[in-house]
């Protein structure tokens, strides 16, 4: 049986999302064909937030396992993990990191979603210029 190779993604094109908000996603999705990225949508369970290489990272706290989050935060912590995460959380329950830029938003309100998009623009801009300077 042939097992087929990992995918991989071009770290300063993919955005990286664990959401559970249709228009969150539909406003993510848009904005990403706007600036040329890709979006990888992914299980709140899934390692993949510590394992997939992306330029940002968008995280609803109100979903994601914890176990998930915590190791995370570790590799945050240890340095492992640098890209910027949009932690959407109303709850308060999560750790940041010391280590990393986790921004976080709060989760019911629309123009918070237009932030978020808005930051996602920015933070891909930010990108180009640092790499083209």
């Amino acid at each position: 049986m042939n097992i087929p190779e990992r995918v991989r993604h071009e770290y300063n094109r993919t955005i990286f999302c664990i959401v559970d908000s249709p228009e969150l996603e539909d406003a993510i999705e848009k904005c990403a064909e706007e600036i040329n990225c890709e979006v990888l949508f992914d299980l709140p369970h899934s390692p993949e937030l510590i394992l997939e290489q992306h330029f940002l990272s968008i995280v609803d706290g109100n979903i994601i396992h914890e176990g998930v989050w915590d190791m995370y935060v570790e590799f945050c912590n240890d340095g492992n993990i640098q890209a910027p995460c949009l932690l959407i959380d109303n709850k308060d329950h999560l750790q940041i990191p010391e280590n990393c830029n986790v921004y976080k938003f709060e989760s019911d309100d629309y123009d918070e979603i237009i932030n978020i998009v808005d930051t996602i623009k920015k933070i891909k801009s930010d990108i180009f210029d640092i790499y083209l300077n």
